[in-house]
């Protein structure tokens, strides 16, 4: 049998929702929409909401800054726009791709972001210059997924066509560990980050990480072992079978009880790992 969701999030938007983010801080949910609203909700506050901004036009992705109130979108002119929470006002606009910035993601101080698009460029951002500061381009179809780390270190990326990057903030180094039958529709590391999850249309495939062999044939790839866990610890391609053709996003929460997803209808729904099949 299905698990039951632990709480069912209301219609607030009149699209598609294409992103959500969660504030462990202040208890806030995010939520942006082709409808080019974001709008946020107080889980705390019987789950009122209230907006940031209603005028964009469509936003696939936002992600938050927790410690400088910041929030960054990727909209459909191929430009990010920045928003201060507080004043609910745009701080700045950043150009640079020239397709659609399918992913953004904003470090926990608001200095820096990294964004991929279907240009096939993986841009990094100073957002304090307000400006592009590193390109880089060993994607060779358009790029649909995007993982950050904590501590804005480690880059995971995934393309259209499966191919998967593990990338160093620091060095830029790389390394391809893995390519798959389609798009990588979502991709995420575990906290220790010794695993990694991958989402595709098959369902999701989860492997861990070896040693990094530093003695390669180019200087700016790395070879790193991966490995897929065997089908008695992770069926292979068969984990979180919920309803997968409607599942659009998911994100683990809380040390990996928790999965939250997002539907295709504009739903969400929070399930416990643990009771699922």
């Amino acid at each position: 049998p299905s698990p039951s969701p632990v709480k069912t999030f209301p219609n607030i938007h009149n699209d598609y929702i294409t992103s959500i983010k969660y504030n462990k801080i202040t208890n806030t949910l995010y939520s942006s929409s082709l409808d080019g609203r974001i709008l946020y909700m107080k889980l705390d506050t019987d789950y009122r909401t209230d907006k940031i901004i209603d005028n964009l036009s469509s936003i696939y992705s936002i992600d938050l800054a927790e410690e400088s109130n910041l929030v960054i979108a990727s909209v459909y002119s191929n430009e990010l726009a920045l928003f201060d929470i507080r004043a609910k006002g745009r701080v700045a606009s950043l150009n640079g791709h020239s397709g659609i910035i399918r992913k953004v993601r904003i470090n926990p101080d608001g200095n820096d972001a990294i964004s991929i698009s279907s240009d096939k460029m993986i841009k990094i951002w100073d957002l304090t210059k307000q400006k592009v500061i590193k390109t880089l381009d060993y994607h060779q179809s358009s790029i649909t997924s995007l993982y950050v780390n904590k501590t804005f270190t480690k880059v995971i990326t995934g393309s259209i066509d499966g191919d998967m990057y593990i990338m160093d903030m620091q060095t830029h180094s790389y390394a391809k560990f893995d390519e798959l039958n389609g798009r990588v529709n979502d991709i995420t590391m575990n906290d220790d980050e010794t695993r990694i999850l991958a989402c595709d249309e098959d369902g999701i495939r989860q492997y861990t990480i070896g040693k990094v062999n530093d003695e390669s044939d180019s200087k700016s790839e790395r070879k790193i072992d991966f490995d897929r866990e065997s089908k008695s610890k992770c069926e292979y391609g068969k984990t979180l079978t919920i309803v997968k053709d409607e599942i659009v996003e998911y994100k683990l929460m809380n040390n990996k009880i928790y999965v939250i997803v997002k539907y295709k209808n504009g739903m969400g729904a929070v399930f416990n790992i643990a009771t699922m099949k």
